[in-house]
């Protein structure tokens, strides 16, 4: 096999694992906490991610390196992570992949708050009755 073509599969391969990524949180949610959710997540992805330093013999980060790690990972991408898992548990998987797209906008955090508001909006917040039509 020959690089170009080793590097296409390798991009549908991305592709596929990505979008199976929400149906499985969808139905993951239903046996796991959204706490546990996330922790499984990253987990697994350090493990994945450790091993690949490991055969690649990376070297380990600097030192004053690693709270700024833990600091970046907790407030971004931890925050995001547990509101995409909440708004899994009440939105279809559908309406998660859209709402957790990208977006050309300068609001980094639309795609977890649209999930998280799904999810309170499920939960009977007070618009619940403005929203009925959508239920």
């Amino acid at each position: 096999m020959n690089k170009k073509t080793a590097m296409h599969l390798f991009a549908a391969l991305t592709v596929a694992l990505w979008a199976l990524g929400y149906v499985m949180t969808r139905v993951a949610v239903r046996h796991f906490t959204v706490e546990a959710m996330s922790f499984l997540r990253y987990l697994i992805a350090a493990l994945f991610l450790t091993l690949y330093a490991a055969v690649r013999k990376m070297r380990p980060p600097r030192p004053k390196d690693i709270p700024l790690f833990f600091l970046g990972g907790a407030i971004g991408f931890a925050v995001y992570v547990y509101a995409i898992n909440a708004g899994s548990k009440t939105l279809p998987a559908s309406t998660v992949s859209f709402l957790s797209a990208p977006r050309q906008s300068s609001r980094r955090c639309l795609p977890a708050c649209s999930c998280a508001s799904g999810s309170a909006r499920r939960a009977g917040f007070p618009w619940r009755a403005r929203f009925q039509a959508w239920a």
